[in-house]
């Protein structure tokens, strides 16, 4: 009885866990399907901010206005942030700026993560190439808009990852606990299984003991009484032959 008791909570927590398992089986889908579109989307995204970071580095290069970029004589020619003295910009390197400009527009007006209208509004400032600092400005604090994006699709993107292994984690205790009590039940069953044979080796020889007893005790019943009336006869016989 114990071991049956044993079998039967060790079925109904399997039960439970196995329960708990399919539940978190189905959010682990979940989240790996949208971890995996995040990762799709940001990657575009990703692939995205690396186009138009390069883009505006080029840009700010061009107009000799990014420092890590040596100023070179085309720029300094062109009126670059850091001539000696600022000279307007020769047809060709203009140009090629507003060339550049126009493909940021272009990914803007796809959804780029910089704005059509910071776009614009840089589009506005160049046309009078006095406005460097402005210019400067406005590009700068697009790779700053950039970089905080990134940082957010960064965050994001790790957030869902640790959410999807702490769900994974939990998938697997509870197929560790089906696995654990499926086997603690059938052990017990096993247990209960010999407990009863034992029993009924025990019952068996209970019954031979009471078969033997009845068997002998009836024999006795036959046998005794002759046995008495003989011994009382030969004893008489003995008396008289004494006397």
């Amino acid at each position: 009885r114990l071991q049956m008791e044993k079998k039967k909570e060790a079925e109904e927590g399997a039960k439970f866990a196995r329960d708990r398992y399919e539940k978190w089986a189905e959010t682990v889908k979940a989240t790996q399907e949208r971890y995996d579109k995040m990762k799709t989307d940001y990657g575009k995204e990703q692939q995205d901010i690396n186009d138009q970071r390069l883009l505006i580095k080029e840009i700010l290069r061009m107009l000799g206005i990014l420092s890590d970029q040596p100023l070179d004589a085309t720029t300094a020619a062109a009126g670059g942030y850091t001539a000696a003295e600022k000279a307007k910009p020769r047809a060709l390197t203009l140009a090629q700026v507003k060339a550049k400009i126009a493909e940021l527009k272009k990914e803007a007006v796809d959804g780029g993560p910089i704005s059509l209208q910071q776009v614009n509004l840089l589009q506005s400032k160049l046309a009078n190439f006095a406005e460097s600092d402005e210019v400067k400005t406005l590009l700068t604090n697009m790779l700053k808009d950039l970089d905080q994006r990134e940082s957010t699709i960064n965050t994001a993107l790790s957030t869902t990852e640790a959410e999807l292994k702490d769900h994974q984690a939990k998938l697997v205790d509870y197929e560790k606990q089906v696995v654990e009590l499926s086997n603690a039940a059938d052990s017990a069953a096993m247990k209960a299984s010999n407990m009863d044979l034992q029993r009924q080796d025990l019952n068996g020889e209970k019954i031979n003991a009471e078969e033997t007893y009845t068997n002998e005790h009836a024999e006795y019943v036959v046998v005794a009484p002759p046995a008495d009336r003989s011994i009382y006869i030969l004893k008489v016989i003995m008396a008289k032959i004494n006397e």
